[in-house]
């Protein structure tokens, strides 16, 4: 055997170790998001169908457990073929055939795999610039910034749909779908900074507001417990971005960052997918029933007048998924008022 043949040989079996570390945490995740989605979708279908907040979270939750469906089985699929091909069709003599069977076979499920570890991200971000977009009514401006991101991290996956077939086709050193990714997340992590950042704002305005009309709470209640949990968490999903970014730029030529690298990337694609439900069931254990992507427009406080907007519904939406919200200065729904808030809701 030539040494070209031996070194394209170790290639392609760090290529295997490679898939074989991305199918561990897609495998792992996809069965827990199995376990969650019936939960969420009950959740979802016991509340009833009549209102449209309801069906976008029903919607959502369903097109990422699809993503993730396709995902997962694309991934596997991807690491058989590898195994297959690259392994047992060899017999021992590296033949031209049997990397030109690899080349042909091996993108189809590979594409597959790259449209929905992207598409979830973007279905992420999406949801969390429409969650800000309700709080901001008056000053819809503000969200050029997210949205720019937005429309950037889409057209870098354009991009790299479309070079990525030549990627598999030419040249397997072809460093341009990787500088792709690389702005593909850094895109997709500002518009999550952003967003989330104008939602932790809108918190933070509504503690604010209680200090300054001399409101005292002796303990935090339920809702506010779930705004603060939406943000923490949409924190540490931005700060799991970063990570992943940065060990996208360090890049390391060795085996285990590389490994390190994939568990990662595949744990945070499919960590996106599952938050929906996540959110939907933490938020009913907190016992909101409110529904989620409402605006609250004014309402009382003893005597005095609230803009709930500007503070007591906001729903800090980490990750772009979908939560409940009660509004933290009114009885929620089992104190007589059906919606567990007030006036001027959108919906």
């Amino acid at each position: 055997m030539s040494p070209d043949d031996r070194a394209l040989l170790q290639t392609i079996g760090r290529s295997i170790l490679l898939d074989f570390a991305a199918v561990i945490p897609v495998v792992l995740l996809h069965g827990v998001f199995i376990t969650l989605f019936p939960f969420s979708t009950y959740i979802l279908l016991r509340r009833g169908l009549a209102s449209r907040p309801t069906q976008a979270m029903l919607g959502t939750t369903l097109m990422a457990f699809l993503l993730s469906s396709l995902f997962c089985i694309s991934t596997v699929s991807n690491s058989v073929i590898n195994i297959r091909e690259a392994v047992l069709n060899f017999s021992g003599i590296l033949e031209g055939t049997s990397v030109e069977r690899l080349n042909i076979r091996v993108p189809m499920t590979s594409s597959i795999s790259n449209v929905t570890m992207r598409l979830m991200p973007i279905l992420n971000d999406s949801v969390v610039i429409w969650r800000a977009w309700v709080l901001y009514p008056d000053k819809q401006w503000i969200m050029l910034v997210p949205c720019a991101f937005l429309f950037g991290t889409t057209g870098a996956t354009i991009a790299h749909f479309v070079l990525d077939v030549r990627f598999y086709q030419f040249s397997m050193l072809n460093t341009t779908p990787g500088n792709l990714f690389k702005a593909f997340l850094t895109l997709s992590l500002g518009t999550n900074v952003t967003a989330t950042s104008l939602i932790f704002y809108k918190l933070w305005g509504h503690l604010r507001f209680l200090r300054s009309m001399g409101i005292k709470q002796n303990f935090t209640s339920p809702a506010q417990k779930i705004l603060i949990v939406l943000v923490e968490s949409g924190l540490a999903y931005c700060a799991l971005q970063l990570s992943i970014i940065v060990i996208q730029f360090v890049q390391l030529p060795t085996l285990p960052f590389s490994f390190t690298s994939s568990v990662f990337i595949n744990f945070l694609m499919l960590m996106s997918a599952m938050y929906p439900s996540i959110v939907i069931l933490l938020v009913n254990l907190q016992g909101s029933t409110t529904e989620s992507f409402i605006s609250i427009s004014s309402t009382e406080v003893g005597k005095q007048s609230v803009q709930d907007i500007e503070s007591a519904s906001a729903h800090p939406a980490s990750l772009g998924h979908l939560s409940d919200a009660v509004n933290p200065c009114k009885p929620g729904p089992g104190s007589g008022d059906p919606t567990g808030a007030a006036n001027g809701a959108h919906d």
